[in-house]
């Protein structure tokens, strides 16, 4: 069935588990263990500098939201299939190496 699944840590992420993921800030991104991911997966990002970072690693399917998390839901209800039974989403939160 449909999932999202929420992601905190710099654990290495089995993309092929996922038809997209949703980028919650820039330090998400600058972490990102990049090499075993598909870049052609729907990248979904509030707010340009996200989406910057997200196109600079090589994600080519960056779909982005202006303003703040409603913008990004709507824009997400409005771009994807939901109804998807097969439906996995990644939410990669504000991670650090820290």
């Amino acid at each position: 069935g449909s999932e999202m699944c929420i992601r905190d840590s710099l654990d290495p992420i089995d993309s092929d588990k996922y038809n997209a993921f949703i980028f919650t800030s820039a330090n998400a991104i600058k972490f990102l263990d990049i090499k075993s991911i598909d870049k052609k997966i729907i990248c979904f990002c509030v707010g340009d500098s996200r989406e910057k970072k997200a196109r600079c690693i090589g994600f080519q399917n960056v779909i982005t939201a202006e303003g703040n998390v409603r913008a990004l839901q709507e824009l997400i209800l409005q771009n994807y299939e939901m109804n998807n039974l097969f439906a996995q989403i990644l939410i990669i939160n504000q991670i650090s190496n820290i």
